[in-house]
This record gives structure tokens, C-alpha cells and sequence, in this order.
């Protein structure tokens, strides 16, 4: 091949690569449930063609600690998303990217556990807490701090006491000395941390349907089952 020639094909790559620069934009965001980052998921675009109506490309990467993704190179067209964590479909929506460039497509959950729960004690297995004879807890929102409210009637009492707890579900402590509470997100509808109310206990709190559980564990592994707390709406 010539030097010409050489220079001739070069300049053909470099055509190309700019054409595709100027062609290939991104998708990107982040996945929040309840304004909390969720780390770990697969999200998805499959691009559409509209003649064919079929995906004609896919694209897949996973979001960050921060709850961040990218998905690259797109092309303008319609886009059809999917969000997976923990192997659990958790949304799945139509985007069209309309230019090049980047594209914000903010998923944005709810928190499955905001509302009222009442405890089924005959469904649990109390454990240490078997001197527990009504509760009910509500979860609520203030920004991306969640407020737990519980009302917990205990064996020989005449009325219930009530009190409230406030952190965040990003994996810090929260929570004054000797009452301290972490939790994180493990997929979009279970979370896992670890409270000392006054012993430590480690727990795993999770959503099907209109049924809450609430696990709880003596060890970090999750190997030494403590009670098993069974809530409905």
C-alpha cells in the first residue's frame, strides 16, 4: 500500500469515527427508590425500529454505588427500558431520544414500604420479642429521610407506647448513641442493616405484595436466625 493510499484509508477511519461521535449519544441517570440511590441493577435499552417493530440493538450496564448509569452509543430513536434488581423487573418504560448528545432519564420508585402495617402475631415467630402483643408501624417520607412511627402494646401494659426513629437508606449510621440504625437497599423491594435497641441485631426487612418481614439475626452473615416478624397492611 502507498503512503497515499495509507493516508487515503486513515482519513476514511477518522471520517467515520467523527461521523459516529457526532451520531452516538448517551442515555444516563439514576435509579432511585425512595430518593435513595439503588446500587447494583441491570438497566437496559433496546432500541426499536419503527418499520420492522423489533429491537434492532441492545444495550445493557449496571448502575453505580450512587445509583448512576450510562448506556452508550445511542442513536436517535425510540427506546424501550428495563430496570432489574436482584433479578426483579422494577420498571420498564418508553424513552425517545429525539438528538444526539446526552439524554436524562431519571428513574425515580417509590418506597414499597411507605405506609401503615399492622403486626399478625400469630404468623410470627416472636423470638425476643415475645412479650409483644399489638404493633403497628408506618413508614413515611421526609425528602430521602425516612420516619419509622410504631405504637408497640406489651404484655402486662394497659396502653401501647409510641415513639418515632429517623435515618436514611444509604448505609451510614443514624440515630442518637445506644439507638443506632443503618439500612441500605439489597434490591428495590427488601433492605438490610443493623440496629442497637440496645443490643445489636442485625436485619433484613422485605416487601411482597400487601405482607412485610421483618428477619432479624445475631450475626452480620445472617446465619443465626433471632425472629422472624410478619406485617400487614
Amino acid at each position: 500500500m502507498t503512503r497515499s493510499s495509507v493516508w487515503g484509508f486513515t482519513s476514511a477511519l477518522l471520517i467515520a469515527a467523527r461521523a459516529f461521535a457526532q451520531d452516538g449519544g448517551t442515555i444516563e441517570g439514576a435509579v432511585t427508590a425512595g430518593g435513595v440511590p439503588l446500587r447494583d441493577c441491570n438497566v437496559s435499552a433496546y432500541r426499536i425500529d419503527a418499520a420492522q417493530q423489533k429491537a434492532v440493538q441492545t444495550i445493557v450496564t449496571r448502575t453505580s454505588d450512587l445509583g448512576r448509569y450510562a448506556l452508550r452509543p445511542v442513536v436517535p430513536s425510540s427506546y424501550v427500558m428495563i430496570v432489574t434488581c436482584s433479578d426483579e423487573r422494577v420498571y420498564q418504560g418508553m424513552k425517545q431520544v429525539a438528538a444526539t448528545g446526552v439524554t436524562t432519564v431519571d428513574i425515580s420508585l417509590d418506597d414499597p414500604f411507605a405506609g401503615k402495617w399492622k403486626l399478625n402475631v400469630s404468623k410470627s415467630a416472636l423470638g425476643p420479642y415475645t412479650q409483644t402483643r399489638e404493633e403497628t408501624r408506618e413508614y413515611s417520607h421526609v425528602g430521602d429521610t425516612t420516619v419509622v412511627t410504631y405504637s408497640r402494646l406489651l404484655s402486662g401494659n394497659h396502653a401501647p407506647t409510641t415513639d418515632n426513629y429517623q435515618f436514611r437508606c444509604d448505609g451510614a449510621e443514624y440515630g442518637p448513641p445506644g439507638r443506632v440504625v443503618t439500612c441500605r437497599f439489597r434490591s428495590a423491594t427488601a433492605v438490610e442493616g443493623y440496629q442497637k435497641l440496645p443490643a445489636l441485631s442485625y436485619y433484613v426487612r422485605s416487601i411482597q405484595g400487601n405482607v412485610m418481614t421483618i428477619k432479624t439475626f445475631a450475626d452480620a452473615d445472617h446465619k443465626k436466625p433471632t425472629a422472624t416478624l410478619v406485617y400487614e397492611r
